[in-house]
């Protein structure tokens, strides 16, 4: 059965915020959501769900996901990041790119790089003689504040690996300290998953690209030969209980082996938590990805009045057009805990902000007192961060260092309020009903417009850096504009179509590059 959403009139529907209900709606629209039922034990009531179909029952204030391999209706969090995923069809939970300049990621070990033989595309690691020599791929941890990562709902990790050598990378995962019973200082328990026999070894793997993985297997990548990790419980400490939080899970490898024991190329990803599957395609920038030679200076944005005016932007920040939009963060603002609204590109009373501050750093797209679509995403941008968002006339979407953290329904009743051929850049002064929309300030260069929506490999293009104009979506861009370079205040892109100037600033906020 099919309900429609939108009139709803239980008390369930109407305690959700404005995101939540348009999400909703918009599940009900593509004929997700199947019904809404008083009590789960109505769920078994529906008749032949199919995957990725929701229910909502009211008691509970919960929404529920039909699992089709374990035939069962299991409760997800009812959150606007969750509910999005849906919408764009990516319940899986999705692919995202991740870059191995992404120092988050390997963190206390050796970074991957481009693979030597050019053959394989991700991250390529071989040890080298120093003893040390590790990697500690940190890439999973619960972004989402709905839902709770524990031991019992975090069911599998797995990794696409080309193999080199004999030695196998492992998984490792860590639970939250409590206080009481931990095996350290900073984590409870430590779960290690390798293979088991041979004992971490891949010798009769060499020349090939294997399945690696532990817990269930997630169906992914299915022609590839499967090896399984089992629990090592000599490399494993602590009470391991399946009410424990994970903290994060990584791909590890091991120190004190000779140089070259170690030598792969892992190409994705992934792990399941609560029967959905999300994927990380990892990418590492090659050596003609270097910076541009003309990428020699920023524009610094003093968070008092000083904004770049540009024209021959076209329909770029209409919200019924289509159009991608992006830069480079080069100085983060002096004071970012405040909640402020701190806005990017603006054109008229249309206007990308990220919600200065916290946990949360929500992004907000304004049209003049009301907000056309917004969702938190729990990630902050730092000095370096590249930020792109693209817009296809019905959903904005939000990507981070080259990963999407949000993509939002347009709200059609709001009026776009853009001004055609015409976007300043860190403009505030908006009347936004949710908070002060402030002048940015920080450091920024490298502002690309597009007047169509980039695909997601051009979008990892973007973020892998480089010189943008042997860029595949370079000759169909309106501009691509490097701030700093021309004589003060002049700002002039790369095609001359959008030029524009430095208002309220002086010479000294074009700033060498150092």
């Amino acid at each position: 059965m099919t309900l429609d959403l939108s009139t709803y009139e239980r008390g369930y529907y109407g305690y959700m915020n404005q995101e939540v209900r348009d999400a909703l709606g918009e599940l009900q629209d593509t004929g997700a959501v199947r019904a809404i039922v008083d009590s789960a034990s109505e769920l078994a009531a529906i008749a032949e769900p199919k995957t990725r179909d929701l229910a909502v029952v009211v008691d509970e204030q919960q929404l529920y996901a039909w699992n089709e391999s374990g035939g069962s209706w299991l409760a997800i969090g009812a959150s606007q990041s969750v509910l999005q995923n849906l919408i764009d069809g990516s319940f899986d939970g999705g692919v995202s790119t991740l870059l191995s300049t992404n120092a988050t990621v390997y963190a206390d070990g050796t970074a991957g790089v481009p693979d030597p033989l050019n053959t394989t595309s991700g991250w390529y690691y071989k040890n080298s003689a120093d003893l040390t020599d590790k990697i500690n791929w940190y890439y999973a941890a619960n972004s989402n504040p709905a839902v709770t990562m524990t031991l019992a709902n975090f069911t599998a990790q797995y990794a696409v690996v080309d193999v080199r050598a004999e030695g196998s990378p492992f998984f490792v995962v860590y639970t939250k300290p409590t206080g009481t019973g931990d095996a350290a200082s900073w984590y409870k328990s430590r779960l290690v998953y390798a293979p088991a026999d041979p004992y971490m070894d891949l010798t009769a793997y060499i020349g090939q690209t294997v399945f690696l993985h532990w817990g269930v297997d997630t169906g992914d990548f299915p022609t590839l030969p499967r090896v399984e990790c089992t629990l090592d419980t000599f490399s494993s400490n602590g009470t391991q209980a399946a009410s424990e939080e994970v903290l994060f899970a990584n791909l590890s490898t091991s120190t004190s082996y000779p140089a070259g024991h170690y030598e792969f190329v892992v190409s994705d990803l992934g792990y399941e938590l609560n029967s959905a599957d999300v994927q990380y395609t990892l990418s590492a920038p090659t050596a003609s990805d270097a910076p541009a030679t003309l990428d020699e200076a920023f524009i610094r944005m003093d968070g008092v009045n000083d904004y770049i005016s540009l024209s021959g932007t076209g329909s770029i920040l209409d919200y019924t057009a289509s159009w991608t939009v992006a830069c480079e963060i080069v100085e983060m603002p002096s004071n970012t805990p405040d909640n402020k609204f701190m806005p990017f590109f603006r054109s008229g009373n249309n206007a990308l902000t990220l919600r200065r501050g916290g946990t949360n750093w929500g992004f907000y797209a304004a049209a003049g007192y009301y907000s056309a679509g917004q969702a938190n995403t729990w990630y902050a941008p730092s000095a370096g961060s590249k930020v792109l968002w693209r817009c296809d006339g019905n959903y904005i979407s939000y990507f981070l260092d080259g990963v999407r953290r949000a993509t939002v329904s347009i709200n059609s009743n709001y009026p776009s309020l853009h001004t055609n051929d015409s976007i300043d850049f860190g403009r505030g002064g908006i009347n936004f009903a949710q908070g002060p929309v402030v002048d940015f300030e920080g450091g920024i260069d490298n502002l690309l417009f597009t007047n169509d929506v980039l695909s997601d490999a051009q979008v990892a293009e973007w973020f892998a850096g480089g010189d943008v104009t042997t860029h595949s979506y370079y000759s169909s861009a309106r501009d691509f504009v490097h701030c700093g370079e021309e004589t003060f205040p002049n700002v002039v892109g790369e095609k001359s179509n959008v030029t524009g100037s430095l208002v309220n600033g002086t010479s000294d906020d074009f700033v060498e590059r150092t």
